[in-house]
C-alpha cells in the first residue's frame, strides 16, 4: 500500500513540478484566458508516462491529496526523486482523476470555473487527470491515452509542433523518417543538452530513434587527404570515432549504432542519394539531403535553423574530388576534400530513452542517465568536456569550456577571445626559426608575453595558485602539411589516436597557451562570422606561418607577425574544486582550491 502511495506521489509530483509553466490560464477562476496549443505539455504528458510505467494501477487511485507529501526513499531510484524534488512546489495543487469527462464532469460542479473549462471537452470519453494550480488559478486536463508506455519520446517531440499558424508546416517526411524543416524561432523544442555540449534533435525515425547534431562547430579540421573524398578511414571518421566519441558519457547506452549513415555521392543536395555506401559508424555527420531538409519547407536555407553561419562539412561527397560543406550564408556545396572547416558530430539517440527538460534553449531535455551535475567540492577533474567554468579577472568574468582532462588537470579553453585582441604569434626572427616562448625577442606586442605578462597573472591575483603549466604540442614546420589533425600531436599518424600515439618533439611546457589544431572547441565559438575575428591555434604550419581561424569558421595559416585574435588554454590543478554552480553556459561552475 505504502510503495503504491509512493508512486502515485512520485507520478503526481513529477506532473505537478513539470505543469507549472506550461498552461497558465491568466487570470482567476472567474476570468479564466485558456491557451490550449502550448507545446510544453507534450513533455509533461511524457514524464507522467514514466512514472505510470511504474505501477500502471496509478490511473484507479490517484486523488486530489495523495501526492502532497512524497518519500524518496521509498523509490528504487532514490537520487532521481531528490533531484525532481527540490525543484517542485506541491502545496497549491489539487490533482484528480477521472474515467471520463463526459460521464463524470458533474463530480467537479464544486470547481465552478473548472466545471466551467472542462465542458468544453465535455464530450471526450478518455481517462483523464486535472490538475488545478489554486495560486496561479490555472488548470488543465491530461487524457491517459497520451501517456500510454506505448507512446514514445520520438511520437512526443512531434506532437509540439504547431498545427496552425506560420510555424506549422515544419515537418518534411520521407521514407517514415520524420525531419524538422524551419526557422530558428519555430523549430524551437529540440535542443538536448548531453555530455557537456548542446545538440538538436534534426530527425526522428519510425522506430522512435532520433539523430542529432551538435548546435555549434565542435572542431575545425580537414575532411581527408586531398582528392580522397571516402568517408570510411577518413580524417573526419577517424577524429570522430577516436577523439570524440570518448568524450561522450555513457555513449553506448545512449547511442544507436545499427543506423546506416548515407555517404553516398550525389550531385543534386535536393535528392536522397541512393544507398550505394552505407557507413556503420558511431559519430557520423548529416549528409547534405539532411541538412537541405532542415530548411525544405522554406525554399531558403540562409533562414533554416541549422544555419549556425559558419563554415561546416557535411558527410557526403558531390563528385569524385569534393565532399559537401555548408558556408557562413548557409548555403551548401562540393570543396575539395583537403579544405578545413567546421565539425559539427552527429549521433543517433536509441528509441526508448528517457528525458528530462522541455527541449527549450534554456532547458533542453536532459537524457537520464547523463553525468550529473557537479556538487560543491567535487574535484573539477571528474567532470567532462564541454561543461563550463567561469573566472573573475579583475571586474571582468570570462567563462571557459572544459577540453579534457590530462594526468588529472583540467584544460580549458577561454570561450571568448582575450582582451588586447590584435597581437602577434610571434616576432619576425632572422634566420632562425623559433617555436611559442622559446626565442629572446618576444616583444610586447605578441601573445607570448601579454598571456604570460598580464593575462595570466591577472587571473592569479583573484585565484592565487588554481593553475598549473603543462605540455603543449606545436608541430614543426611542414608536419601538418597535410591537415591531418593527428599531427598536431603525434610522430607519425601510425600509432594510434592523439591519446595514445607517439608524440611529437615539437613540445614544450608552458604557464598558459594556445588551443592546437583539431583540439576540442579550436573553432569559432560566437554567433556567426560577424562576431568573429581572425584566431589564432598553436601550431606551426611551414615558414613563418601559424595556424589559425578565419571569422567564417575556415581553418588556415597566418603570418606570425600578423596582428589577430586568441582564446587561451589553461590547466587547473588537481586539487581544484567545485564552489557551486551546475556547468552549464548560463550557471558555469565557480572554482576555488
Amino acid at each position: 500500500m505504502m510503495e503504491t502511495l509512493a508512486v502515485i506521489v512520485f507520478c503526481a509530483g513529477i506532473f505537478t513540478f513539470l505543469y507549472v509553466s506550461v498552461l497558465p490560464l491568466i487570470g482567476t477562476y472567474n476570468d479564466l484566458v485558456i491557451r490550449e496549443n502550448n507545446i510544453d505539455i507534450v513533455y509533461k504528458l511524457y514524464n507522467i508516462r514514466l512514472a505510470i510505467q511504474k505501477d500502471n494501477k496509478l490511473k484507479d487511485t490517484l486523488t486530489n491529496n495523495s501526492f502532497k507529501n512524497i518519500v524518496c526513499s521509498d523509490f528504487k531510484d532514490e537520487d532521481y526523486c531528490n533531484n525532481l524534488m527540490t525543484q517542485m512546489e506541491l502545496t497549491n495543487y489539487d490533482l484528480f482523476y477521472t474515467d471520463s469527462i463526459k460521464n463524470n464532469i458533474e463530480g467537479f460542479s464544486s470547481y465552478k470555473e473548472v466545471y466551467d473549462y472542462l465542458k468544453k471537452h465535455k464530450e471526450e470519453d478518455n481517462p483523464t487527470l486535472i490538475l488545478i494550480d489554486n495560486k496561479e488559478h490555472t488548470v488543465a486536463h491530461l487524457d491517459y491515452y497520451e501517456i500510454n508506455p506505448s507512446v514514445s519520446m520520438g511520437d512526443l517531440i512531434l506532437k509540439k509542433v504547431p498545427k496552425t499558424g506560420t510555424c506549422s508546416n515544419i515537418i518534411y517526411e520521407e521514407d517514415g523518417i520524420k525531419y524538422f524543416s524551419g526557422t530558428n524561432d519555430c523549430v524551437n523544442f529540440n535542443y538536448v543538452w548531453y555530455s557537456g555540449k548542446l545538440w538538436r534533435i534534426t530527425a526522428i525515425y519510425p522506430d522512435g530513434a532520433m539523430k542529432l547534431v551538435t548546435e555549434n562547430n565542435i572542431t575545425s579540421i580537414a575532411f581527408n587527404e586531398y582528392g580522397n573524398v571516402n568517408f570510411e578511414n577518413s580524417y573526419m571518421y577517424n577524429w570522430l570515432n577516436e577523439e570524440f566519441y570518448p568524450t561522450l558519457y555513457n555513449a553506448s547506452e545512449f547511442i544507436d549504432t545499427t543506423k546506416q549513415w548515407n555517404a553516398t555521392q550525389t550531385v543534386s543536395r535536393s535528392t536522397k542519394p541512393a544507398e550505394s555506401t552505407l557507413v556503420s559508424t558511431n559519430v557520423g555527420l548529416l549528409n547534405s539531403f539532411e541538412y537541405y531538409n532542415s530548411y525544405r519547407n522554406l525554399n531558403s536555407y540562409s533562414h533554416g535553423y541549422l544555419n549556425n553561419k559558419y563554415y561546416w562539412r557535411l558527410l557526403n561527397p558531390s563528385n569524385t574530388t569534393e565532399v559537401y560543406r555548408v558556408d557562413e550564408t548557409g548555403s551548401c556545396s562540393g570543396t575539395g576534400s583537403v579544405w578545413v572547416y567546421g565539425t559539427r558530430p552527429s549521433i543517433v539517440f536509441k528509441a526508448g530513452l528517457n528525458f528530462t527538460g522541455s527541449g527549450g534553449v534554456n532547458n533542453p531535455y536532459i537524457v537520464v542517465g547523463d553525468i550529473e551535475i557537479g556538487k560543491p567540492n567535487d574535484l573539477i577533474n571528474t567532470r567532462i568536456s564541454g561543461e563550463y567554468v567561469k573566472l573573475k579577472s579583475g571586474n571582468n568574468e570570462q567563462l571557459f569550456r572544459i577540453i579534457s582532462v590530462e594526468d588529472n588537470k583540467t584544460k580549458i579553453i577561454a570561450l571568448d577571445y582575450a582582451n588586447n585582441k590584435d597581437r602577434k604569434y610571434y616576432d619576425h626572427v632572422t634566420g632562425t626559426y623559433n617555436l611559442w616562448g622559446s626565442g629572446t625577442t618576444t616583444g610586447e606586442n605578441t601573445w607570448y608575453t601579454y598571456l604570460n605578462d598580464e593575462y595570466l597573472p591577472n587571473l592569479k591575483t583573484t585565484y592565487g595558485e588554481l593553475f598549473d603549466s603543462n605540455l603543449y604540442y606545436l608541430g614543426s614546420d611542414g608536419q601538418l602539411y597535410d591537415k591531418n589533425y593527428k599531427l598536431s600531436v603525434c610522430a607519425n599518424t601510425t600509432s594510434g589516436n592523439t591519446k595514445d600515439c607517439d608524440k611529437t618533439n615539437d613540445k614544450g611546457f608552458f604557464d598558459i597557451g594556445l588551443p592546437r589544431y583539431g583540439e576540442l572547441f579550436a573553432a569559432q565559438q560566437s554567433s556567426g562570422s560577424s562576431n568573429s575575428m581572425d584566431m589564432y591555434l598553436m601550431n606551426i604550419h611551414s615558414g613563418w606561418m601559424v595556424w589559425g581561424i578565419k571569422p567564417d569558421g575556415e581553418a588556415t595559416y597566418f603570418e606570425r607577425t600578423q596582428l589577430e585574435a586568441a582564446r587561451p588554454t589553461l590547466h587547473l590543478k588537481s586539487t581544484v574544486k567545485i564552489k557551486s554552480g551546475s556547468g552549464t553556459e548560463t550557471d558555469p561552475y565557480v572554482v576555488g582550491l
